[in-house]
């Protein structure tokens, strides 16, 4: 899967600008926006926003272990196809 690299080694994520929905509860009785975000079918106001560009620092993750045993099999595969044996 494309995110997998990211996933396994790390790195910066470079989100663009964009606009989203975002849903909230108006309190009748004190006139104002609940600052709590809603799910859509929960919510009684809606309102577009610009979400600004930023970068995520995803951390290393590794969930691909190579063993010793892998390994050895890995240099030998790769040696083979090189002609080095």
């Amino acid at each position: 899967m494309p995110q997998a690299a990211i996933h396994q080694l790390g790195g910066e994520i470079k989100m663009p600008e964009r606009t989203g929905m975002v849903h909230q509860h108006y309190d009748a009785k004190t006139d104002t926006l609940d600052q709590k975000f809603r799910k859509k079918a929960r919510a009684i106001f809606s309102r577009e926003v610009t979400i600004r560009a930023h970068t995520i620092n995803m951390p290393k993750r590794s969930y691909l272990g190579v063993s010793k045993e892998d390994e050895v099999t890995i240099i030998r595969i790769a040696r083979e196809w090189l002609g080095d044996e």
